[in-house]
């Protein structure tokens, strides 16, 4: 039977181990890796799906953005949001919001 997850080596320790999606802990912008482990390796374990449903889950999400966000070059989802505040409140209280538009 195969394991399937990562491989993971921790810099600090030198120690190597398989980590399965469930103790990885994935979440929006976050896991339980550190800046001192470096995955070496990933398992997969896919299944094909249906193309045409999957064509229309794409388009909903491209849909959504083009009705929800700016258009053209951004930096989208580059900047992570401080604790107890907001990049982009920040961005736009440093007068930066739009910038770009000034330098084109």
């Amino acid at each position: 039977m195969r394991t399937w997850g990562v491989r993971v080596h921790d810099l600090n320790t030198g120690e190597t181990r398989i980590m399965s999606s469930a103790q990885l802990r994935f979440s929006y912008r976050g896991s339980a890796l550190r800046p001192h482990h470096v995955v070496s390796r990933v398992d997969l374990s896919l299944r094909r799906g249906d193309a045409e449903r999957g064509n229309e889950m794409v388009s909903g999400i491209v849909r959504w953005r083009r009705e929800n966000q700016p258009g053209g070059q951004n930096a989208g989802s580059v900047f992570t949001n401080p604790p107890d505040d907001s990049a982009g409140r920040l961005i736009e209280a440093a007068g930066c919001k739009g910038a770009a538009d000034r330098y084109r």
